[in-house]
């Protein structure tokens, strides 16, 4: 039973070890290790997708979010950990040495879960992961709507709501730093991440391998502690509450491995929150809106000289428009089918530039009226003429914007 529980934990270790360094995790400031070691391990996905999955089937061979290729890359890697596992029982190794590897791989481990939970965290406080929702996810009927976007927009809407689950998890992710809160900290990472993860699965949000990789760390960082829980209220046994760690008897190696420990928490609240300072956006509901951001109602479609009546049966006919904030111009016709553009302004000649997936470029004259928000458009396509005239719709007035009213737009006069 001991070799049984050796195994697994040897496997697990392993595991996580080669997960970080072959998946690409994005990062502001720190290096991405994954980004030089993922391409070894895509060359394997992608010949075990393309031996093992019908010709005809499309999939993803890289090793990104939900992904074929993270699927396949999964597998591998516990393939690997399996039978590095498996030979790492042959190697001797003296008990006080393997105790020591463990303890400061479960240390590393506690300090990139720290990162990442504290990444995640003021993503939420600063409202930079879950955003007011754009003007076209505002209009667009509930039916049409993506499980993982309506849940996204339903928590983007409330700013105090995503505090309080960026709060969540920063308090687990400083509770990690540190050797006497550390098994705290894993326990209440433990739920914050479980309820992570049941949100990605029933929304089908795209990070549930990643997700549960954190969950994972999470486990095997508070196990030592559930284990002494568990038979103190369950067994009613008493347990040795001493925690191994490295005899620092000489004080310049205290010094020493305490500096180190400053700089690592150091850069990990750098990579945190630096670039919030850097951008001054500690707020992104309160974040300037690109130029013309917002949704238009059109009141007045022209082709080719005929007023367009707004009836249900003209899908030419155009409903409303939006200017995302991404960069991307989009349509909504009558029938509430939307196309989206990617937008580009020509402020000189008072243009837009819109190019579409097809690679057909759509140029339109724009005229904006400050006064009366009224913006006219103008151009042809496929030989029409089309002139269209819209009034900006003031999102601040719906019930959605209501506890957000601090939401501006960038002004370019």
């Amino acid at each position: 039973m001991k070799t049984i529980y050796e195994l697994a934990l040897r496997c697990i270790l392993i595991f996580v070890l080669l997960f970080i360094i072959s998946v690409p995790f994005e990062y502001y400031y720190f290096p991405n290790i994954g980004l030089l070691t993922s391409g070894f391990f895509e060359w394997i996905t992608q010949w075990i997708g393309d031996n093992y999955f019908e010709e005809n089937k499309k999939y993803t061979h890289e090793i990104i979010s939900d992904s074929t290729g993270i699927y396949i890359h999964v597998l591998v890697l516990a393939a690997i950990s399996f039978f590095a596992g498996i030979a790492s029982l042959l190697i001797n190794i003296q008990t006080a040495t393997k105790d020591k590897i463990n303890y400061w791989l479960g240390v590393a481990a506690s300090y990139f879960l720290s990162l990442q939970l504290f990444k995640y965290g003021f993503d939420k406080i600063f409202k930079h992961q879950f955003y007011l929702p754009e003007p076209n996810t505002v209009y667009t009927p509930l039916g049409y709507l993506s499980p993982d976007i309506l849940y996204w927009s339903t928590i983007g809407s409330s700013h105090l709501y995503s505090v309080f689950c960026g709060v969540i998890e920063i308090i687990p992710a400083a509770l990690l730093l540190f050797k006497r809160t550390r098994s705290l900290g894993a326990i209440i990472a433990m739920f914050v991440l479980l309820n992570v993860v049941m949100i990605n699965l029933g929304f089908d949000i795209s990070v549930k391998i990643f997700s549960c990789f954190l969950l994972l760390l999470s486990i095997l960082i508070a196990a030592p502690s559930l284990k002494a829980i568990f038979k103190i209220l369950v067994l009613q046994r008493a347990v040795n509450t001493l925690q191994l760690q490295p005899a620092m008897e000489i004080k310049s190696k205290q010094i020493l491995f305490g500096l180190i420990k400053l700089v690592v928490i150091t850069a990990i609240l750098f990579e945190s929150t630096f670039i919030y300072f850097k951008a001054k956006n500690f707020n992104d509901d309160k974040a300037q809106r690109p130029y013309l951001h917002g949704a238009y109602s059109v009141d007045l479609f022209i082709r080719n000289g005929d007023t367009i009546p707004p009836l249900l049966t003209d899908v030419g006919r155009l409903k409303k428009i939006f200017i995302h904030r991404q960069g991307y111009f989009i349509t909504q016709n009558m029938n509430d089918e939307m196309s989206d553009y990617q937008l580009n302004y020509d402020f000189q000649n008072k243009r837009l530039i819109l190019m579409g997936y097809d690679k057909i470029k759509i140029i339109f004259d724009y005229n904006y009226s400050e006064k009366n928000s009224v913006l006219k458009l103008s151009t042809v396509v496929n030989h029409d003429t089309i002139k269209i005239e819209t009034k900006k719709i003031d999102l601040k007035t719906l019930p959605l914007f209501q506890n957000n009213i601090h939401w501006t737009i960038d002004d370019y006069n």
